[in-house]
This record gives structure tokens, sequence and C-alpha cells, in this order.
């Protein structure tokens, strides 16, 4: 059996999902976080089930793109469904009922899931009454706290739907009892847009007649409503939204320091280590100058890695996310943008790629098409490393008035320049991109719950390894061949015994070709070399340079952060690192769309190569442009 879940935003899905596949995926709350269908399987007495993971729809009249999903699995049988789990919130039951009223009248067995049980004042719900009327089974359940016994219960009703008969077209004909039409398939083929909307109109009246007083305030809600009077004040509720942000950025410099120290100065003296060990060669060179800086160049920036998807994670299981989007809406809007888009621009901290991916869920064209254009000037976490190392080498390690972190608070101000250049483009492109009808906010606001550690636990594993497997693979590879190209040249080929000058090798002809573009932005070719790598996926900058100074004739076994310190430009005699070519580097990296996976996200999502490529060549003219003046004015102070 192929069993679709469904629901309202929110309703716990995902956590169901999990409980019963003991797969892991992203949960949130917030609509569009997962965007691709999950998919998974359990057995129960010999008979595996297939359980589908849909994303949060209100009916099956698509608004939005990953809502086109559901309508596509209901409707058109793709993938194939053989019957429905509709999981709801038990205290929004009448909203919930619409969208199982359709998975019914289109003939699906189905099973009706009240999650959230707990959040119940005792007695409120008299489920006999409401099986009787829908002729289907109904559980009550809390997903997050599911008992080994009421998993394997589940699972036997599960399988039990094969042999249930729902009646087709029921709700159907009763809120259209005029109609003319009274398939509800051929209904859905004719019927308009605003013609479905009054449907769902029809629907939420129509179950309202008869739930009566069903809706529960538990002290759950009150709660909620209390904190609500704080965070979403319209001056309280900014300042403390900033102050999160601001705090965030402080405790990845202060926090994450002392572990990031020790993995370089060990990866540095396990390089010493290993070198001294094994014999003098090839192997002993890629492995000491190649491999382990590659490796450190990936594992130095783990701490920070997961101690921002720590916090997101948090902010996204106690359910403030939604209240971010709802306070911004206000101030998005002018600029072009829904409230909406600050949770694709709030995942692009993370990675463009599923940011912009999760824009889906915005169901204005023009509004989408603006989120996507301007996520990449987020700062990413593949910004961060290049941030972390620059910043450690330029701003002095000490705080403000005894409290703040300087470091920490310059990398803030990154964050927040990349907020400020996407928000600009953003008004930018309103004017240029033109708009053919309005567009409306619906947010989902969850209840405030504690986090449940276990998805907070593989928010954070699930993160950082994509950091280590996917970036890592980028790095390790780009950093061996590297290593080959910077310790070779057509005459070592030849005769492998003959010792290198890296400025001879093909690394360094391809750096004095590249060299008299980037001199005037105070790089020399070692930085154009990163920087040309750094395309590949830009936290490649660091792991670069950390290889290309480790095989170096005279390169000691030093960390990453004293092999950039002491460098010095030849042309300058200054070194390498200084304030003005550091911040020229921020600046670059704060504007240039440098990431290939992005480029073609943009391309699929927005189905056009003109979108695209003015994309890139906009942001890296930009790019070069900061970064020249910023070092022109900063190298003449």
């Amino acid at each position: 059996m192929r069993i679709a879940l469904i629901g309202n935003p929110n309703a716990g899905k995902t956590t169901l999902f999990n409980a019963l596949t003991g797969l892991n995926r992203k949960i949130a709350n917030y609509p569009g976080v997962t965007v691709k269908v999950s998919q998974g399987t359990f057995t129960y007495q010999n008979q595996t089930i297939t359980l589908i993971d849909f994303p949060g729809t209100y009916s099956i009249y698509p608004t939005s793109k990953d809502e086109h999903l559901v309508e596509n699995a209901l409707l058109k049988q793709q993938p194939h469904i053989d019957a429905v789990v509709v999981i709801a919130e038990a205290t929004q039951l009448q909203r919930a009922l619409i969208l199982l009223s359709q998975v019914l009248d289109l003939g699906y067995p189905a099973l009706l899931l009240l999650n959230k049980a707990d959040l119940l004042p005792d007695n409120n719900l008299s489920l006999k009454k409401l099986e009787e009327y829908l002729q289907i089974p109904i559980l009550l359940i809390s997903a997050r706290n599911l008992t080994t016994q009421e998993k394997e219960q589940l699972k036997k009703t599960l399988v039990e739907l094969k042999n249930q008969k729902p009646k087709t077209n029921h709700f159907f004909t009763q809120v259209h009892s005029n109609g003319a039409i009274k398939d509800y398939r051929t209904w859905i083929q004719k019927a308009t847009q605003a013609q479905k909307y009054k449907d769902v109109i029809d629907r939420y009246y129509f179950f309202a007649s008869w739930i009566g007083d069903w809706k529960a305030h538990s002290k759950q809600h009150v709660l909620t409503d209390k904190i609500d009077k704080v965070l979403l004040h319209p001056f309280w509720g900014y300042g403390i939204f900033f102050g999160l942000l601001f705090l965030i950025f402080q405790a990845l410099f202060h926090w994450a320091q002392i572990p990031m120290e020790w993995i370089d100065v060990h990866m540095a003296l396990f390089a010493q280590w290993l070198h001294q060990q094994l014999p003098q060669g090839l192997f002993n060179e890629l492995l000491t100058q190649g491999l382990i800086p590659g490796i450190a160049g990936v594992a130095i920036f783990i701490p920070q890695i997961a101690l921002l998807f720590l916090f997101l994670g948090l902010l996204e299981e106690v359910g403030y996310m939604s209240r971010a989007a709802y306070l911004m809406e206000r101030w998005l809007r002018p600029l072009g943008l829904s409230g909406k888009s600050l949770l694709p621009l709030l995942s692009g901290v993370a990675c463009a790629v599923p940011a912009i991916l999760s824009t889906r869920t915005i169901e204005h064209w023009k509004e989408r098409l603006i989120t996507i254009l301007v996520i990449p000037l987020i700062t990413c976490s593949a910004r961060l490393p290049v941030y972390i190392m620059v910043i450690a080498l330029i701003i002095p390690n000490k705080t403000i008035f005894g409290l703040f972190h300087l470091q920490g608070f310059v990398l803030f101000l990154m964050y927040v320049l990349g907020i400020t250049a996407a928000l600009s483009a953003a008004a930018l492109l309103k004017r240029w991109i033109p708009s053919q009808h309005p567009s409306y906010f619906v947010m989902e606001m969850p209840h405030y719950q504690l986090p449940k550690w276990s998805n907070l636990f593989y928010t954070v594993w699930d993160h950082t390894k994509a950091f280590l497997v996917e970036a890592g693979k980028i790095i390790v590879a780009l950093s061996i061949l590297l290593w080959f190209l910077g310790s070779y040249n057509w005459q070592r080929i030849k005769n492998p015994q003959q010792a290198v000058a890296i400025e001879e090798s093909f690394l360094g002809t391809i750096g004095t070709w590249i060299e008299p573009v980037i001199r005037p932005l105070g790089y020399d070719w070692k930085i154009g070399i990163a920087l040309l790598s750094s395309f590949a996926a830009r936290e490649v900058f660091v792991s670069t340079l950390a290889t290309l100074y480790s095989i170096e004739e005279d390169a000691s076994y030093a960390t990453i952060k004293e092999r950039l310190a002491k460098e010095y430009n030849p042309y300058t005699g200054k070194k390498v690192f200084n304030f003005a070519t550091g911040v020229s580097l921020l600046l670059f990296y704060a504007f240039a769309l440098q990431c290939m996976s992005t480029l073609a996200v943009i391309r699929s999502e927005t189905l056009s190569w003109r979108w695209t490529i003015g994309a890139f060549l906009t942001l890296f003219i930009i790019a070069y442009l900061f970064a020249l003046i910023a070092y022109q004015i900063l190298s003449r102070l």
C-alpha cells in the first residue's frame, strides 16, 4: 500500500512520518520547508506500507508550487496513492475537515489523526459522534510523544484502510445540493478558480453548523497569546528579533573559538607528525601538503556551522519563526516581497539552494521571482568560513566595553550588509518587474512549545553532515588537485624527482595570467587562484590558500591562521591580509554569486537563462566595484 500523509501546515506530518518510518526529515513551524516529497516504509504483520509525506496544504486547490504536489497525487495519481491519512491539529478541527472532506469526496480510504491531543481540555471531544458521521476511523495522538503501543495501533489501523469504502461525493452533494454536476472530480475539471474558492468557503460554514463548540481553548492557547503580546509588540517585538540575531552571531565567535583553535592546532600537529613518520616522497607530499590541509579547511568550521544551525533550529522548534515573518511583513511588502519571503531569506543563512526551493510557497510570481534573485545576497554558511578567517586576521581579538566581542560584532555587520543588500536589490527589482495582480499574506501561527531535542539534534546533524559531505568532497578534491598543480610543471612530470617552486608550477602560471585583473583589489595571484576555485564552493577559499601555502618549499606545519597571517605581498611589501585587503575580500564575497549550485537552481526555478546569467554578471560587477573602491581608499589611509 502507498499511503499519502497530508494536512495543514504545522499539523505535525513530518514528526509522525519520522516516528513511523524511522527516517528523519527537516521539521519546522512554517510551510515550505519540505518542498520535496519524502518517502519511507514500515512493515506490519508481513505487509510493507509506503508512507509519503507531502507539503502542508489547506485544500486540494493549489496556490503555490509545493501544493501542486498534493493536487497531482490526489487528482492525477502522480505518484499513485491507495489511501490518505489526514493529520490535523486537534484544536483546529473545523479547518482540517475542509481538506478531509475533499479527500473523501474523491473516493479515497482515509484516516483522520487529531494531533497534539495533549493540548485539549479533558472530555472536550466526542470522537464517537464524529466517527459515525464521517464513517472513517479517528485517532487522538501526540506525534511528538508516541509510545511503542500507540505506534503499533496506528500501523494496524493504516493496514486496515484497504478495506474501507468511503462515501464518494458525499459532502460535495450536500454543500452543492442544487448543482447540476454531482461528481466531484468532474466538477474540479470544469470549475473556475473563483468557484473553487467558494467551494472551500461553503465547506467551512457547512462544518461550522454541526461542529458547534468543538474548538478548544486550552492553557496552551492562553500562554501563546500572552507571549505573543510581547514578541509581536510593535516596538519590543522588533527589538527582541534583532537582539536574538545579534546574540547568535556573538555566540558563533565566542563559543566556537576554543574548539576551532583546538582543531586547527591538532590538524597542524598531525600533518607534522605524519610528515616525520612517512618516507619522504610523493605520497608524503600528497598527504601532508594536499589532503591534510584540505581536511583541516573543512573541519575547522564544524563548531560554528553546528552552532548556527542549532540556534536556527531552536527558533523553529519553539515556534518563533512564523512570528518573525509576521513582524517583517509590513516592511517587506513595500520592497516587493512578502512576509513569506522572510523564511526563504532566513533559510539563505544556511544555503541558497534549499532557500530558493522554499520560495515555492510564495503564491505571487513577482514576489517569488524577486525573492529568488535576492537570496544569493544573504550571507550563507558557505561564506562563513571566509568571513571567519578574514575577520580573525584583520580584526583584533578583544571585547568592546568588556561585553561585546569585536570580531563577533563585525561578523554580525556582514550579515546585516547581506540583508541590507538583498532588501535594496528587492526594492529596485520591484520597479523593473511588472505585476499583474495583488497578493495576500497568510501565515500559520503555531503554539509555542518546548523543543523536541531529538528533532533539534537531527537538524544540526543533517546540516553539519551536509557541509562535511557535500562541501567536504569538493574541498578535499580541489585541495589534491591544487597540490598537484602547485607542485608540478611539465619538467617535473618528465622528471618527478625535480623540485619545482610554486611560482614556476602550473598554478603559478595560471595565477600570473589573472593577477593583473585582481591586483587593483589588493590580491596576489594566490588569492586569485582561491577566488577561481571558490566558484565551485565559496568555502573552498580558505582551504585553497591553506593548500597553496602548505606546498611552499619552506612552509612549516603551522596552523591555517598562522600561515595566512605571515604571508607578504611582494609588490607592496605589506602583509597580504592587511586591513584594506581584508575589507576588500569581505565585500567581494558579500556580493559575488560564487556558487554553481545556486546558479543551477535559479535556472531550474525561473526557467530563464536571462535571469540566471543576468544575476551572475550583475552581482560579479557589483562585487568587483565595491572591493576595488574599498581597497583603493583604505590602502591610502
